[in-house]
């Protein structure tokens, strides 16, 4: 850097750097301010607990980016930004620095690091053309594209531009200080002031190119001050603001259990249920939405946008986030609110959404006048549900949780959905017409259909043995493992069969093991996703309740159970309810009952050809995803041993089967089938069998087979079952289904 000289040279050039600066801090906070009180305002919620594992995840996801490297192509060119723009801030801070005070910091002005910020500016500026490349040419249909983005495309090569300036400059002014100059500022100052043979050296200019390069330096630098000021100003009407935002999202993420749901406290009391405007979400739920990077991960693998649904789990977000900003006055670069979704530059319906009455378009648009006015006036905005966001979108949702999976930063669309089902349901009383009898069932009759608690006992009549049942123990005689059947275990024919194999299984093993028979209900978990809330809570209070009681009674230490939705919310969400339990899911307790040699397998089965499917809810929902592959590659003995083979979209990336979130029970009216698409992927693997570890996959998957036609090529079969056929001679295709059908042995 020239030496003892500053751009701002002397009192004068101070003042005018301090209005500068402070003037655009001023304008900013003026701007964020009424964004930063509404998501103040937000319903509370605690997420500062945990500050251990929290400073970990800020690290882990915000410094080093982890979450972006499940796309490892666009994962890592972002990350490299983002690395960039970090290592670039100690060049701009530094540069800034020695334009105000002209003092050389030793490890800061070292050549080594100067170069590394070098390095960077080059990586930055390659990385933006591959994001306007992106966003000119390839057109990702999961990105949303708007004028906003070459902005910032903008911003950041005007801001390497300068700093690189700062540098050619101030090589050419004072060549001679310190330990040399970083060697892209240096190569390009030799560029713009060519050496000449009139010069004391090459490297060294005379006295009046000296002074022409320092002038030229002073422009650079206090444009380098206005443009990072410039940027400032404008980020916060940016997706960018994700930039600063994301810091906060990222350590406020979820601690708890990924499958509970928020609860409703003192739901008898409640005046207002879900949400339908900005001021119903939680704070955290709003921070969501000014941390969306608007990638569209999310909505590139949701099932149901992927079959043609409406939904658009970036829509779902960027919708709240427009009205957010409508709200607070500010104005949002490429979005505009109105009837049917946010809108683009253009005026369309973004990312090419659905409109709630195309021929009704309503719209607003927050302009600059208003944000810097301040003004408090009411607008007049569309409700969020059945405005901004049609009801299709949101009972088109599996809360198979994909979304939540892949997203950079950590924002949680399914409770958000769910929230909004929560207000139509139990305030509006507005759902899909076949979800009334489930409704109806639940509360009458504890299960989803119209059968009675007796007859959960049927499946035990055909077993070789006499099934314990709980209520008819004496007092004091203690179970181990409680057998938490579930509605489908109990009640659906073809996953009666998958009880019973599982109930052999517990009795070889010699485990001392009951069941719940009549006094068991329903878990709660399809009315809880569908919205009707106080129906879960119903269900849930009576069910731990029970458990309690043979908890204390019967000194219970675990419970196992072969549906993961039964599973997810006895372990996750009943502790809300003071039901505190072990819960196993039954491929965990398979897997360590072959371990222990309790239980073994044959080979019935070898050579078969085996993929698996991971349930939603047992998999990403509970990172369950060792355990029933374990099970499966212990199918046989030796060199005799089933062929498994997995689909492409597997374990954290598995693709729904379309039964979650209440959408066994309602029609799919809409595009192709989501189990159809699952189906076919996997028979495009060329295995034989699909196996499963959900009742509600299996009931999804056979109707997806009968679908596509499949039944003669592909059959789905449940963990225990594989296990029991494993250890009977080989049967052809037919044969294993005949048996399926008939209820045979």
């Amino acid at each position: 850097m020239p030496e003892h000289v500053a751009p701002t040279n002397g009192p004068l050039g101070w003042l005018v750097f301090l209005l500068v600066v402070g003037g655009a801090l001023y304008l900013v906070g003026r701007r964020i301010a009424p964004l930063i009180k509404l998501i103040r305002q937000g319903k509370p919620e605690n997420r500062t607990d945990d500050l251990g594992q929290r400073s970990w995840f800020f690290v882990s996801n915000y410094l080093l980016q982890k979450r972006l490297f499940r796309k490892p192509i666009p994962g890592t060119i972002h990350a490299l930004l983002f690395w960039g723009f970090l290592v670039l801030q100690v060049g701009v801070g530094y540069s800034i620095f020695y334009g105000l005070i002209p003092l050389e910091i030793p490890i800061i002005a070292s050549r080594p690091v100067a170069t590394i910020v070098d390095i960077f500016i080059v990586v930055i500026f390659l990385t933006t053309i591959y994001f306007g490349i992106r966003r000119a040419f390839i057109k990702p249909r999961y990105l949303t594209i708007t004028k906003d983005g070459w902005i910032v495309i903008a911003f950041i090569n005007l801001s390497i531009l300068t700093e690189i300036l700062i540098e050619a400059f101030a090589w050419r002014a004072a060549p001679s200080v310190g330990t040399g100059y970083p060697p892209l500022g240096r190569r390009l100052g030799e560029l713009l002031i060519p050496s000449s043979p009139g010069w004391p050296s090459p490297t060294e200019p005379p006295v009046s190119v000296r002074q022409m390069a320092l002038f030229l330096w002073q422009i650079a630098w206090w444009a380098k001050v206005i443009v990072i000021m410039a940027f400032l100003y404008y980020i916060p009407t940016s997706k960018h603001f994700h930039i600063f935002t994301t810091i906060f999202n990222t350590f406020f993420q979820n601690t708890r259990p990924k499958g509970a749901l928020q609860k409703i406290e003192n739901i008898e009391e409640v005046e207002h249920y879900g949400s339908n405007k900005v001021e119903d979400f939680t704070w955290k739920d709003l921070l969501d939405t000014v941390a969306c990077t608007e990638c569209g991960r999310c909505t590139e693998v949701c099932p149901a946008n992927a079959t043609g649904k409406p939904l658009n789990p970036k829509k779902i977000i960027i919708d709240i986030k427009t009205q957010l900003y409508a709200k607070s006055h500010i104005p949002m670069t490429g979005h505009t609110v109105g009837v049917g979704g946010t809108r683009n530059d253009r005026g369309e319906n973004q990312d090419a959404t659905p409109q709630l009455r195309p021929a009704e378009v309503k719209s607003l648009e927050t302009t600059a006048g208003a944000a810097d006015s301040g003004s408090d006036s009411v607008l007049d905005l569309p409700p969020l549900v059945g405005g901004m966001i049609t009801q299709d979108e949101l009972w088109a949702c599996t809360t198979c949780r994909a979304c939540m999976t892949e997203c950079p930063v950590f924002i949680e669309h399914v409770p958000k959905i769910v929230d909004m089902r929560r207000f139509l349901v139990l305030e509006e009383s507005e759902f899909p017409p076949e979800v009334v009898p489930l409704f109806n069932n639940l509360e009458r009759n504890g299960n989803p259909w119209t059968m009675r608690p007796e007859e959960r006992m049927e499946w035990t009549t055909k077993m070789p043995f006499d099934i314990r049942v709980l209520a008819e123990l004496d007092e004091g005689e203690e179970v181990d493992v409680l057998f938490w059947v579930g509605c489908m275990g109990s009640l659906d024919q073809r996953n009666k069969k998958v009880t019973q194999n599982l109930a052999m299984i517990l009795e070889e093993a010699g485990l001392n093991w009951a069941i719940l028979g009549p006094e068991e209900s329903c878990s709660g978990d399809p009315a809880r996703r569908i919205g009707n809330e106080y129906l879960y809570q119903m269900l849930a209070e009576q069910n731990i309740e029970t458990l309690n009681g043979y908890k204390e009674a019967h000194k219970l230490k675990k419970v196992v159970t072969a549906c993961p939705h039964c599973f997810n919310t006895i372990k996750n969400e009943y502790p809300q309810f003071n039901g505190h339990f072990e819960v196993v899911h039954h491929t965990q307790l398979i897997s360590k009952l072959l371990e222990e040699g309790k239980i073994k397998t044959a080979d019935g089965l070898a050579n078969t050809k085996i993929t698996y499917h991971d349930p939603c809810y047992l998999g990403r929902y509970n990172d369950v995803y060792d355990a029933p592959r374990f099970v499966l590659n212990s199918l046989g003995s030796g060199l005799k041993k089933v062929d498994f083979v997995e689909m492409p979209r597997n374990k954290s990336k598995s693709f729904c089967c379309g039964g979650g979130g209440g959408r066994a029970w309602m029609e799919e009216r809409i595009g192709s089938r989501v189990n159809q698409t699952r189906i076919q992927e996997a028979a495009d693997t060329g295995a034989e069998v699909v196996a499963a570890g959900c009742p509600f996959c299996i009931t999804m998957f056979e109707d997806g087979i009968k679908g596509k036609g499949l039944e003669e090529k592909l059959r789905v079969l449940d963990v225990t079952e594989l296990v029991q056929l494993s250890r009977k001679p080989a049967l052809p295709v037919a044969s294993v289904e005949q048996k399926q059908t008939t209820g045979e042995e």
